[in-house]
């Protein structure tokens, strides 16, 4: 199977689908509703289990995509960086998720703590893969990256008078 094809089928899992189980602990939270924040911390945990092999096709799809015409190999190496960062924000708050949902007995102060932590890594990781998800369009897309805060391309938004 084609390295690269697998690492688009995959990597987007973890970019997206754990910030919905992050929005629904979020959500129980303000509902006071146990069952609700455990459902939560589930789809985060699964979803967000899709960043190992998301990883791992990366690097195989990083020799592949480097032999292409026009890619730039500072961009991949970006790229590389973002989703390391990412990979261990994600494995951190796997952790946080996974001892908040199978500590017991249940330590109040403790699980607080670790929800806490859970939520703020939960939070980084979502902007850190936003960051890297950019980073891994710019590699096809280098366009994505010449604009200016209006989001027009940086050479079509100059006016004429």
């Amino acid at each position: 199977m084609d390295p690269v094809w697998m690492h688009l089928l995959v990597n987007h899992i973890p970019i997206i689908v754990p910030v919905f189980g992050l929005l629904v602990v979020i959500v129980g939270l303000l509902l006071k509703n146990p069952t609700v924040k455990r459902v939560g911390i589930v789809v985060y945990v699964v979803s967000g289990l899709a960043i190992y092999p998301a990883n791992m096709t990366g690097e195989s799809a990083e020799d592949k995509v480097e032999q292409i015409s026009g890619v730039s190999k500072h961009q991949v190496h970006e790229h590389e960086e973002a989703a390391e960062l990412m990979l261990t924000l994600m494995s951190v708050a796997l952790v946080l998720g996974l001892l908040h949902l199978f500590n017991r007995p249940a330590n109040p102060m403790f699980q607080r703590m670790v929800l806490i932590a859970f939520i703020l890594a939960a939070t980084w990781s979502a902007v850190q893969g936003v960051i890297t998800g950019h980073e891994g369009g710019l590699i096809r897309r280098p366009d994505l990256g010449n604009t200016q805060a209006s989001g027009m391309p940086a050479e079509n938004s100059q006016q004429t008078h």
